[in-house]
C-alpha cells in the first residue's frame, strides 16, 4: 500500500477488507479505500 503525502500522519485501520483513513485529532473518516 502506498501512502499519499497528504495522508501522512493520519490513522489507518482495516475494517471488513476496507482501509479507513482517519484524521488523527478528530477521528473523522477522511477516505475509504476498498481492499
Amino acid at each position: 500500500m502506498e501512502i499519499y503525502p497528504e495522508w501522512r500522519g493520519y490513522d489507518f485501520i482495516l475494517v471488513h477488507g476496507k482501509y479507513i483513513i482517519l484524521r488523527p485529532r478528530t477521528h473523522e473518516i477522511v477516505y475509504i479505500i476498498e481492499g
